[in-house]
């Protein structure tokens, strides 16, 4: 956990004089994003139900007509494939787990929204480099907009987080930011 710690103490830093949400846009996410990410973790719950069995018989035809995935390509397809699940699976959950600490404005629930965005752009970029095709370049572009974007909002509300904003529910320092 120390590593997250350290990667958003340095995330922190790179955002610390990009351009702000007003006040009143920063507190309406830093109380809403409870039930933001209980839709996300509803969806992302969906999406695996209905995911898993797709992807079952997708490997299955890749061991079937193995040419049609350029020969040994297939290998590379089973592997991007399960981590994708995997990776859907494990930010599903965290976000799952940040829903009850955001809602009371606890540390612990953003650290979840962090950990769920650093796992996604891993993965991202890990299955956009093992496909390795023409689209490599716009996977890795997309991997990076998605990962700044998301970076931008997190820290955005990451001052309504910890103890002091559970109890008053003002904004406190970010240590993200120092």
């Amino acid at each position: 956990m120390e590593l997250v710690y350290k990667l958003e103490k340095t995330v922190g830093q790179l955002y610390k004089n990009a351009p702000h949400l007003p006040v009143a846009g920063q507190k309406w996410l830093a109380t809403n994003v409870w039930w933001l990410a209980a839709i996300g973790a509803a969806m992302g719950a969906l999406a695996v139900l209905w995911l898993v069995p797709l992807a079952l018989a997708a490997m299955g035809l890749s061991v079937l007509f193995p040419f049609a995935y350029g020969g040994g390509y297939y290998t590379g397809f089973w592997f991007s494939t399960v981590l994708s699940l995997i990776t859907l699976v494990a930010v599903t959950v965290l976000t799952g787990l940040a829903i009850n600490p955001l809602k009371i404005k606890a540390k612990r629930g953003w650290n979840y929204l962090f950990l769920a965005l650093v796992v996604q752009t891993a993965a991202s970029v890990v299955v956009s480099v093992l496909a390795f095709d023409f689209m490599l370049v716009f996977n890795l572009f997309g991997a990076a907009v998605s990962a700044v974007i998301g970076a931008y909002f997190l820290f955005e509300i990451h001052g309504y987080f910890g103890v002091k904003a559970a109890k008053t529910g003002a904004k406190v320092k970010s240590h993200a930011a120092e």
